[in-house]
C-alpha cells in the first residue's frame, strides 16, 4: 500500500483472509474515502463471508462501489453519501434469546428481526429447527416455540459463515441428545477468546464430554449442570453460558459486565427468560 505523510493513499493491499473477516471489513469501510481507493487481494480461504458481504451491502447502500469476488475485493475512491438509513436488527445477539427460548420451553417473538433475513447469522432460524425447535417467520417478526428442550436433536453443521453463533449453539448442542459436531471455524481461536478451547473448558466445567478439532468442537450432549464460568473476556461467551443456566442451575457468570461490549442490558432485557442467577463483576 503507498503511504502519503499522514495520510493513507489507497491502492494496493494483501491480507489473509483465514483470520478474521472483521480486518477485512475494516479495510473496506475506509476504502472509498482514499484517494486511490482499494484492492484487496485475499491470501488463502476467506472466512466468515458472509459478514464481508454485509459489509459491503451496507457500504452500497450510502454510494459505495464494492465488487467482491472469490479471492480480491476491489473498492473505487466514490466516498460516501449520506442517507437515512435504519438499522437492522442483529441475529448475531438475537440467537441468544432464540436459543433460551428453546432450552427453556415456551414462546418468544423477536419483533422485526425477519427483516434482517440476509445477514450470515440468520442461519440460527434453520439450526433451532433442525435441532426439533418450530421457528416461524410471522410478517416481520420471529417467533420461536419449543415444547421440551430434552427432545433435541444432535447437529453436524459448517458454521464457517455464521461463526459468532459457535458459542451459543455449542450450548444448545450440549443439551441435545447425541453427538453434535460443529466444524469450519478453526479461525474462531483468535476472536475475543479462544472460542473452541474455552467454549470447551467451560461445558467440561457444567459436566459435558467435549472433544475441541482442528476446526471446530464435537459435543456429546447431556444433561448440563451449574458451575463458576469465566467468561474470558468474551461478551459471546458470557451471554452463551448465561442462556444455559435455564437448565443447569446454580450457574454462576464471573466478569458477567463483558456483555457491555455488545448488548449493556442484556441480563435485564432477557430477564423474563432466564430469570434470576448469579453474576460476579
Amino acid at each position: 500500500m503507498s503511504v502519503s505523510r499522514g495520510a493513507l493513499r489507497g491502492g494496493e493491499v494483501t491480507i489473509r483472509g483465514d483470520v478474521s473477516s472483521q480486518f477485512i471489513s475494516a479495510l473496506m469501510l475506509i476504502a472509498p474515502v482514499l484517494e486511490e481507493g482499494l484492492h484487496i487481494t485475499i491470501d488463502g480461504p476467506l472466512v466468515s463471508r458472509s459478514y464481508v458481504q454485509l459489509t459491503a451491502a451496507v457500504m452500497e447502500e450510502f454510494g459505495a462501489t464494492v465488487v467482491v469476488g472469490e479471492q480480491e475485493i476491489t473498492v473505487p475512491p466514490d466516498g460516501y453519501n449520506p442517507i437515512h438509513y435504519t438499522v437492522e436488527p442483529d441475529f448475531s445477539s438475537a440467537a441468544f434469546p432464540v436459543v433460551a427460548a428453546v432450552l427453556r420451553g415456551g414462546i418468544v417473538r423477536v419483533k422485526k428481526l425477519a427483516q434482517a433475513m440476509e445477514q450470515g447469522d440468520a442461519a440460527i432460524i434453520d439450526i433451532v429447527r433442525t435441532m426439533g425447535a418450530e421457528c416461524v417467520i410471522d410478517g416481520d417478526d420471529i417467533v420461536v416455540h419449543s415444547e421440551n428442550s430434552r427432545e433435541l436433536k444432535p447437529l453436524s453443521l459448517n458454521m464457517n459463515d455464521c461463526s459468532d453463533l459457535v458459542p451459543v449453539v455449542a450450548v444448545l448442542c450440549a443439551c441435545a441428545k447425541g453427538t453434535s459436531e460443529l466444524t469450519g471455524v478453526g479461525f474462531i481461536r483468535n476472536k475475543e477468546s479462544d472460542r473452541l478451547g474455552d467454549v470447551a473448558l467451560e461445558l467440561t466445567k457444567c459436566g459435558i464430554d467435549v472433544e475441541v478439532l482442528p476446526d471446530g468442537l464435537r459435543i456429546i450432549g447431556g444433561t448440563p449442570r451449574g458451575a463458576v464460568i469465566d467468561t474470558h473476556h468474551d461478551h459471546r461467551v458470557a451471554m452463551a453460558f448465561s442462556v444455559l443456566s435455564v437448565v443447569a442451575d446454580g450457574m454462576v457468570i464471573q466478569n458477567a459486565d463483558v456483555v457491555s461490549k455488545s448488548w449493556p442490558k442484556f441480563y435485564a432485557d432477557i430477564s423474563s427468560i432466564l430469570g434470576p442467577m448469579a453474576q460476579e463483576n
